[in-house]
Order: structure tokens, then sequence, then C-alpha cells
């Protein structure tokens, strides 16, 4: 009797055991659920979290690409400033020095001018002078001669 209540014994332990794991099986797969779930859950906010730096990273190297791009381009700028500038100040140059020229080529116009046309009245003064000579004085000259040979 003894070894069969040994034997009921470990029979009954067998089949407490074979319960006890029937009944927490389901506990076990909810728990093993709730893990899954649980990876998952934090699978998704690690991909949204990273998507979210990426998202920054991107806006972050956008701003800096911008404002390399936008430096790059100001130094061009200034150099086609620069450039711009010296042409100008080249043009302004070239302008004023043909207005210069201008001006002494109006100058020297003038003067000619001005000799010429005292010349023009120094020669009718002088073609009147001497017509006046002709006409008024000629006559006396040759009445003059006259007496002076007679």
């Amino acid at each position: 009797m003894a070894q069969i209540s040994h034997e009921l014994a470990a029979a009954t332990v067998i089949q407490c055991f074979w319960r006890h794991c029937n009944a927490c099986r389901p506990a076990k797969q909810g728990l093993k659920i709730v893990k899954i779930s649980a990876v998952k859950v934090q699978s998704w906010w690690r991909m949204i979290q990273c998507l979210d730096q990426m998202e920054e990273r991107e806006a972050s190297a956008f701003t800096i690409q911008a404002w390399f791009r936008a430096m790059v381009l100001r130094r061009c700028m200034w150099k086609s400033r620069e450039f711009y500038r010296e042409l100008t100040l080249l043009k302004l140059k070239r302008e004023a020095l043909r207005r210069i020229q201008l001006e002494r080529l109006r100058e020297a116009s003038a003067v000619r001018l001005q000799a010429a046309w005292r010349m023009i009245m120094s020669r009718n003064s002088f073609v009147e002078k001497v017509w006046c000579v002709n006409i008024f004085v000629t006559p006396f000259l040759k009445f003059d001669n006259k007496i002076a040979v007679a």
C-alpha cells in the first residue's frame, strides 16, 4: 500500500503539474502576446523617433546648405559688384576723359574761330582804310606830285 500511495502521490504530482502547465499556458501565451505587443509598440515608437530625428537632421542639413549657397552667392555677387564697380569707374573715367577732350577741342575751335574772325575784321578794317586812302588820299598825292614836279 505504501507503494500504491507513493505511486498515487507521484501521479497526483504529475497531474497537478500538468494541470498547472495547462492552466498557465493561456496566461503565458497572453504574457507572450503582451511582450510581443510591447516590443512592437516600442519598435514603432523608436521608428517614429528616428523619423523625427531624420527629419530634423534633414531640415538642419537643408538650412546649412541654404546658408552655404547664400554665402557662396554673396561672394560671387560681391566679386561681380566689385567687377561692375571697377567697370563703372572705368566707364566714368573714359567719359570724363572724353568730356575733357571735347572741352579742349571746343576751346581750341573757339580760339581758332575768334582768331579767324579777328583776322577777317582786321582785313576788312585794313581794306576799308586802304580804300579810304585810295579814294581820298591818292588824288591829293597825284596833285602834290604835279605841284612838286611843276
